[in-house]
């Protein structure tokens, strides 16, 4: 297909209902994210570089008052304290429930299910997720009828977090609106859970308390809806940012609970007349998971800090979601083979934080929906760009939206906006993650030129910048950790901070070298033709 006919003023529309329901319904009104900025090929090197004191509140019903920062804080001292299932929970129901009524409830619905003073606390859940629309919101079944002055909520909700024990529910579902495009966009409803026609089944999921919700002809009042007809995209997505970034604080810190029994284990354990901490392998397992930890705390309070300095931080919190939800499990696995066989015992702290890390792989989405999310939504800047230079299509136009594109892919390939430190021993991983944003911003240029308006049917070089854009993102956040704990204006182990930098940048630059490499190459033929096989005819 032409690319310049491809394009047209609705780039990306053309792509998958993917971008529909992730992407092109999400309105910001923050400043750019740092990843936008970052494959836009002019990144702001001074995001996410504030850092607050940590606070030591902990009291769940108060997070109405406390900075995103510190709700990462909270949620780290949960899953500390209490476990991960206590974690996710709070997650769920604060983090979730209670941040998007607090964002968009009417003073009637705070004051019904918000608490009001310290230890009151109604237990809310959120119900998206479908049997047969798991990430993919577009397919979401549920829908509300007018039945008189009534609504009427019928449809099936699957894997509810606390969905049993909850006040309330806060439901997603379609046909609701004066317009017809308000009634096939989603929106978001308020359920006491007690009403009549809620059919619950309780079950457990990798360790966590679920239900399967059936909604048989419940009937509602006006008053139930939370926010605007048709407003439930936006109002999902304010609830889902902060829920994947405590998310990702809740992995970080049950990774270093886990690592530190391991650690303990290690050093007391002895075999062939030595602790086990002295032998290479497992002195290099301590090395690579004390610098894992050390990246995933970096992130989470990077990309915290982002939200307070109110930007838009929606693909970076799903960043850090994949990020430590992968590192978190490997630190586990990890832990576990260090500790023995021992450990895979059910009773075992190591047995038990793999199963429940592993979870968290799909909090807030899969990993690979949010990857193609990432990439979508973080190359928005890029792609209005394109869509710019490429409306004139004819004449004139043609030749300066050839001249439009060509200088700025001259300038991403010219010009690299390096990463300033002024920590002489963070130069070298500076230069590096200023020439690795460069290479990123040409490929997001290249790729969403050649594919145009079919973009987001192309997962594989899609998740390819997402992968890139993660590795870019923690190494910053590593970087900005090294100069705040160095210059001392946060507390940190200062030999760490100034050597975790260096051993990420070594690493960053070869994954950004490998994955830049495979798009547009031979591997995602190869592998089409293997897929081919399992496809239904």
């Amino acid at each position: 297909m032409d690319v310049a006919t491809a394009l047209d003023p609705n780039l990306l529309q053309k792509g998958a209902a993917f971008y529909h329901t992730y992407v092109e319904s999400v309105q910001k009104a923050a400043p750019t994210g740092f990843l936008q900025l970052l494959m836009d090929g002019r990144p702001d090197w001074k995001a996410g570089t504030k850092y607050p004191d940590k606070s030591d509140r902990t009291n769940v019903a108060l997070t109405r008052g406390l900075t995103v920062r510190e709700c990462a804080a909270c949620i780290g001292g949960i899953a500390s304290s209490g476990g991960l299932e206590d974690a996710l929970g709070t997650i769920s129901n604060i983090m979730f429930c209670q941040n998007v009524v607090e964002k968009f409830g009417s003073e009637d619905q705070k004051k019904k299910w918000l608490p009001q003073a310290s230890g009151e606390q109604k237990l809310g859940a959120y119900a998206i997720a479908e049997p047969e629309a798991g990430s993919d919101a577009a397919m979401i079944a549920a829908k509300v009828r007018l039945q008189g002055n009534d609504l009427v909520l019928s449809g099936k909700k699957s894997n509810v977090m606390y969905g049993e024990m909850a006040h309330y529910i806060i439901v997603f579902a379609t046909g609701y609106g004066s317009t017809d495009e308000e009634k096939g966009r989603l929106s978001a409803f308020i359920v006491a859970a007690n009403k009549k026609g809620i059919v619950k089944v309780p079950g457990i999921l990798a360790g966590m308390h679920v239900a399967e919700i059936e909604f048989q002809d419940v009937r509602l009042s006006r008053d139930d809806l939370l926010g605007q007809a048709g407003q439930g995209y936006n109002i999902a997505q304010a609830g889902i940012d902060i829920l994947r970034l405590t998310a990702a604080s809740a992995c970080s810190v049950a990774a270093r609970e886990v690592f530190d029994k391991a650690l303990a284990d290690a050093k007391s354990r002895r075999q062939f007349g030595k602790a086990h901490i002295e032998f290479d392998m497992i002195a290099e397992k301590v090395v690579r998971m004390t610098e894992a930890l050390h990246a995933m705390d970096a992130v989470v309070s990077f990309v915290a800090s982002m939200a307070d300095e109110g930007r838009d931080y929606a693909a970076e919190a799903a960043a850090a979601r994949v990020f430590c939800a992968r590192m978190a499990h490997v630190v586990a696995d990890e832990s576990l083979q260090v500790a023995g066989a021992r450990g895979l015992a059910e009773e075992s702290p190591y047995a038990k934080t793999l199963r429940d890390l592993r979870a968290f792989r799909f909090v807030g989405g899969a990993d690979e929906v949010l990857k193609l999310y990432i990439a979508l939504y973080g190359a928005k800047p890029s792609a209005e760009f394109i869509m710019s230079a490429k409306r004139g299509q004819s004449g004139a136009g043609a030749f300066d939206a050839a001249i439009k594109l060509w200088w700025k892919g001259f300038r991403l390939s010219m010009k690299r906006s390096k990463r300033a430190t002024r920590q002489t021993k963070l130069a070298d991983p500076g230069r590096i993650c200023g020439e690795g944003a460069g290479i990123l911003a040409e490929r997001v240029h290249t790729i969403f030129k050649y594919y145009g308006g079919e973009v987001a049917e192309h997962e594989y070089e899609l998740r390819r910048i997402a992968d890139m854009a993660i590795e870019l993102l923690v190494l910053a956040a590593v970087i900005a950790r090294g100069e705040a704990v160095i210059s001392g204006a946060t507390g940190g182990d200062k030999e760490l901070a100034a050597a975790a930098p260096g051993w990420r940048a070594r690493r960053a630059w070869k994954r950004i070298a490998r994955w830049s490499s495979e798009i547009f190459l031979a591997d995602d033929l190869e592998m089409d033709k293997l897929a081919e096989k399992h496809l239904p005819e």
